[in-house]
Parts: structure tokens; C-alpha cells; sequence
């Protein structure tokens, strides 16, 4: 382990839960693997994830989570140069979050960006089996389908997102804790 991780000033117990028990659907004891090859992570308040969270932060990636925000079992995130995530995220179980496609390819003789940066919203609600993939934006208080995938600018704040590749569905939307 080569990283950093930051913590808030006013630190308290369980600010960071990896591995909280989950729902009666998944085994309880599925490790978590934390690979920090040399990025930062910043905590900005509490943050907690069940059973099976995967984390590889690359070398010089930066990867932010807001604070209250929480993931189901089985979350993958992979930051290779910078995903931040804001405050009050609520995210169902099997979600993948990328900012890189980890290869180079040639589109018609241009080569493709190999990261690019993930931002996610205050409030937001992610469903069970999304994908958040490299360069996507999201907007405050947009929720994300179950099996979506979310690419590119989801610019409309409480919004619906849905299919593959993720487009409104409603409009006015939002969850509720």
C-alpha cells in the first residue's frame, strides 16, 4: 500500500465502514480488497459499504467520496486519475465505477483517452447492477436505473436515468432516505 487516505478533521468511530453487514441476498462475509497502488483518498464525512467492495486507486488518482455517502455489497470502483463522489450517495449493490477503459484503441486512426474523470452529484441514488463509466458527470439528485449504464454528461438535476446507455426517463425525481 503506497497511497493516502485523508480522513475529516473531527474523526469519530465507524467514519469509514468497509464491510458493514448487509441483507439477508449476499453472504456477510465476502472479503473486500483495497488496492491503493499510490492515489489519495479523501473521506469527506462517513462513508460505508457492505460486503465485497473492491477499491484500486491508481498511482496519483484521486478518489473522493462525500460524506453520508453508502454503496451495497459487491461495489467495484476503479480510479485511475479521479472520481468524486458527493455527499448523501446511495447506491444499491453490484454498482461498477471506472474513470478508464484500462486500454488504449484506434478510432479511425485517433487514439482514445486511456481516463477521464467521473463526478457524481449531491443526492443521488445509483440502482442495483449500474455502471458509472470514464467521464461521466452527473447532476445533483438524479437517479440512475438498475442495469444502466451512465456515460457521458447526465446534466438535468432530479432526473430519471435508465438504459443502455442511460437517457431521462421522468423528470422532477428524487429519493427519499
Amino acid at each position: 500500500m503506497k497511497g493516502k487516505i485523508i480522513l475529516p478533521q473531527n474523526i469519530h468511530f465507524s467514519i469509514a465502514s468497509i464491510g458493514l453487514p448487509g441483507n439477508e441476498m449476499f453472504a456477510y462475509n465476502t472479503p473486500n480488497i483495497w488496492n491503493d497502488q499510490g492515489g489519495k483518498i479523501i473521506f469527506q464525512g462517513s462513508f460505508g459499504t457492505n460486503p465485497g467492495a473492491s477499491f484500486v486507486i491508481r498511482n496519483n488518482a484521486l478518489l473522493q467520496i462525500g460524506d453520508k455517502s453508502s454503496f451495497g455489497q459487491n461495489l467495484r470502483i476503479l480510479c485511475s486519475k479521479g472520481i468524486t463522489i458527493g455527499k448523501e450517495l446511495l447506491a444499491s449493490w453490484d454498482i461498477t465505477i471506472m474513470d478508464t477503459d484500462s486500454h488504449y484503441f484506434d478510432e479511425n486512426g485517433k487514439i482514445s483517452e486511456f481516463s477521464n474523470e467521473i463526478s457524481i452529484g449531491n443526492h443521488c441514488f445509483i440502482g442495483s447492477g449500474a455502471s458509472i463509466l470514464k467521464g461521466t458527470s452527473i447532476a445533483d439528485n438524479v437517479v440512475i436505473a438498475s442495469q444502466a449504464v451512465a456515460s457521458g454528461k447526465l446534466s438535468e438535476a432530479s432526473a430519471l436515468y435508465a438504459g443502455v446507455p442511460a437517457i431521462i426517463k421522468k423528470h422532477n425525481i428524487k429519493y427519499f432516505k
